[in-house]
């Protein structure tokens, strides 16, 4: 049987032209960085897919389909939102996803990131929406930091695809 064995270390310089290294840094990931300083983690990652459909809280909230997709690397996980949106309900504060991620891309506690742009009434708003994944694999989305509802009866969502990045621990 053979091994390798590659200490951890920060990044090393840039090689010589059409030369690769080959390394690990302290996240534990071997990476490879080319002549042209492009760094790549080799291994150690896992993507996925989650098909979901999002419904809005409140009384008389409807439901809007997307497919999130996600990248698992070391311990982060970076997860694609598509444009999200759906007709809100009485009082709706958050649009919830149905359906789990996978349990390998679930966070040990509870995670939460800003969205640049949610839609609410037809249109962007500001300041920035939240996005709140679950340790159950649940996402929520909410309007804003607060916890401000939607407007009633009105499309809301995400107004943008955007991407969000948490640790799972």
């Amino acid at each position: 049987m053979s091994t390798l064995l590659l200490v951890e270390q920060a990044a090393p310089d840039t090689p010589s032209a059409n030369q690769v290294i080959f390394y690990a840094k302290s996240d534990g990931i071997p990476y490879a960085k080319d002549d042209a300083g492009t760094e790549r983690a080799i291994a150690n990652a896992t993507t996925g897919t989650t098909s979901s459909t999002f419904t809005f809280n409140g009384s008389g909230g409807s439901t809007g389909s997307l497919t999130l997709t996600w990248q698992k690397t070391g311990n982060w996980i970076t997860l694609n939102i598509p444009a999200a949106q759906a007709t809100t309900g009485t009082t709706s504060t958050v649009l919830t996803s149905n359906t789990a991620l996978a349990a390998t891309a679930r966070p040990t506690t509870n995670q939460d990131s800003a969205i640049m742009i949610m839609r609410d009434n037809g249109a962007g708003v500001a300041p920035a929406g939240l996005a709140r994944v679950l340790t159950s694999g649940i996402i929520e989305l909410y309007r804003d930091g607060s916890g401000a509802a939607f407007t009633n009866a009105a499309s809301g969502g995400t107004n943008t695809n955007t991407s969000v990045t948490y640790f799972v621990g």
